[in-house]
């Protein structure tokens, strides 16, 4: 576990709905600190014959670039649910982006976290 202590920081989270292959903001750069992301969420609304990988990184870097695959042929509104025993902590004043690997229907992703100094 790390020892970064989430629950005496600020809490921050975002979301985003996509359908093209271009990156997008999931949770904005925080004015101060670190943004460090302890949780997220894929789903989509097609139930497509092919997966997809989704990129997460910041706006600074792809130092931290997470794949996640958002399964094929699952039920429509079925959730990956993704959580992190150590938080992704992000260069200072940046933002977590994501990148669909290909469009479709609709890509839903949310993360969780927290902001350090």
């Amino acid at each position: 576990m790390s020892a970064i202590m989430p629950e005496i920081h600020p809490l921050k989270s975002g979301a985003v709905t996509t359908t093209t292959s271009t990156a997008a903001t999931l949770i904005a750069a925080p004015s101060v600190g670190r943004l460090c992301v302890t949780s997220m969420q894929l789903s989509r609304t097609d139930q497509s014959a092919s997966a997809i990988t989704v990129t997460m990184n910041d706006t600074a870097s792809s130092v931290f670039v997470l794949p996640g695959v958002a399964p094929a042929n699952s039920a429509a509104g079925s959730t990956l649910p993704l959580v992190f025993d150590s938080p992704l902590v992000w260069a200072p004043l940046t933002a977590a982006t994501i990148k669909p690997s290909a469009a479709v229907s609709s890509l839903y992703v949310t993360a969780q976290g927290f902001t350090v100094e």
